[in-house]
C-alpha cells in the first residue's frame, strides 16, 4: 500500500525540472552506489496551483560473498546452479546488500490539495538490508527486510503510523 495517495483532481500542470546525479564504485566483489534527485514542478489540486519540490537520495553497498566481481550488469556466478548445457553445477553466487534512502516531500503538496494532511509524511527514511542469490546470471532471488519511518504520522488503513516494516521476497529473470 502506498504511503501517500494523491487526490483525484491533482495533476502536473506546467513546467517540470528534474536534476539528478548518480555515482557507483565497483571493485571485485564490492560495490558502493549513491544517487540524489530533485524535482520541481508546477502542480494543480483542489487547493490551487503552485510549485512543489520533491528531493530524495540513497546510499547503498553490496558484497558478493562468493567472491565474484559485481559489475553494472550484475553478477556472473562462478558455479551457477545450472549450466547452459543443462548440467547441474553449483550453488550460484550470494550477495549481501544494504541501502539507506530518504525522500523529502514538499508541504506545498498539501497546501495545493494534491495530498491530504492525513497521508502527508513529510520525510520518509528507509533502511533496506538483504541477501541476493544469483542462481545463474539470468535468475536472481532477493530476500530483503525494510524498515521505513515517517517524520509525520500518516493514516494507513485507519491507523496512524510513524513507521512500518516489510519483508520482500522477489524472483527476477532478465535477459
Amino acid at each position: 500500500m502506498p504511503f501517500a495517495s494523491f487526490e483525484s483532481d491533482s495533476r502536473h500542470d506546467g513546467e517540470r525540472l528534474r536534476l539528478g546525479a548518480e555515482a557507483a564504485w565497483l571493485r571485485g566483489p564490492y560495490a558502493l552506489f549513491a544517487e540524489a534527485l530533485s524535482i520541481a514542478e508546477d502542480v494543480t489540486g483542489s487547493g490551487g496551483s503552485g510549485e512543489a519540490t520533491t528531493r530524495g537520495w540513497y546510499l547503498g553497498g553490496s558484497w558478493v560473498l562468493t567472491g565474484e566481481p559485481k559489475t553494472l550488469r550484475g553478477v556472473h556466478p562462478k558455479r551457477p546452479l545450472v549450466r547452459r548445457s543443462g548440467a547441474t553445477c553449483g550453488s550460484g553466487a550470494w550477495q549481501l546488500a544494504a541501502r539507506y534512502s530518504e525522500l523529502d516531500l514538499d508541504q506545498a503538496l498539501v497546501e495545493h490539495g494534491l495530498l491530504s494532511p492525513e497521508s502527508f509524511p513529510g520525510r520518509v527514511s528507509t533502511l533496506d538490508i538483504g541477501l541476493n542469490w544469483y542462481a545463474t546470471y539470468h535468475v536472481r532471488v532477493k530476500l530483503h527486510a525494510l524498515h521505513t519511518e515517517f517524520d509525520e504520522p500518516i493514516l494507513i488503513r485507519g491507523e496512524n503510523r510513524r513507521a512500518e516494516d516489510a519483508v520482500l521476497l522477489q524472483f527476477q529473470v532478465h535477459f
